[in-house]
């Protein structure tokens, strides 16, 4: 049976996952196939909706109002009242929409990550990554998401995605198997999107389906 929190393959009567540690279930393999992801309860298409609609009206009032104070010279409470309300709203909306980490934070999240890195034996100076900081996307708040491929100390290609939050280290993983699934996150990405799952649970979703689709 396959791992639903790692991907790793175990013997039928595993009781762990000899990958993570996970408790296993007592599943086969079609069972896994058909199972769905849970939902994301943070995202759905309404707020989505919602964020998007507040942006875009915060927006178009700020280009309203600000020229026409400029131009007129009225600088009256309520003109500066409504500017800084829906600058407000702009930013908030637009933060929550299209916030991305820097590479600086993307980075600090792999150092924080490192003594995972050592206990999966993976090479840091090899690993490839992407970073995400859409809290949509996460099992965990305020963390950084990192996909990534690498190698391990004996030269074989690993695949990964990580939770890392600053000051906790690494609070979920993903060993992804094949590898090559990995570079599919920005799939992986629209399909959590669409659907209002985790990332790292949409990218095991495929690795399993995969491995049952061309494993024999």
């Amino acid at each position: 049976m396959f791992c639903n929190q790692c991907g790793q393959k175990n013997n039928d009567n595993a009781k762990f996952c000899s990958g993570c540690g996970n408790k296993l279930e007592n599943q086969d393999a079609q069972n896994i196939q058909i199972k769905p992801l849970q939902p994301n309860k943070k995202l759905s298409l309404f707020r989505r909706v919602w964020l998007t609609s507040l942006f875009i009206i915060s927006l178009v009032m700020l280009l309203g109002v600000l020229p026409y104070q400029i131009i007129s010279g009225d600088f009256e409470f309520i003109y500066i009242s409504g500017i800084l309300l829906w600058g407000a709203a702009c930013h908030y909306s637009y933060t929550q929409i299209f916030s991305k980490k820097s590479i600086t934070e993307a980075f600090n999240a792999l150092d924080e990550a490192e003594p995972w890195f050592i206990k999966q034996d993976i090479k840091v100076s090899s690993i490839q990554f992407s970073s995400y900081n859409d809290p949509y996307l996460m099992k965990n708040p305020e963390s950084t998401l990192i996909v990534a491929t690498a190698k391990n100390n004996g030269g074989d290609h690993v695949g990964f995605a990580i939770e890392v939050k600053s000051g906790y280290g690494v609070l979920s993983s993903l060993i992804i198997e094949p590898y090559g699934i990995a570079t599919h996150h920005k799939k992986a990405a629209r399909i959590a999107h669409q659907h209002g799952k985790n990332l790292i649970d949409v990218l095991n979703h495929m690795a399993i389906e995969h491995r049952i689709n061309h494993v024999k």
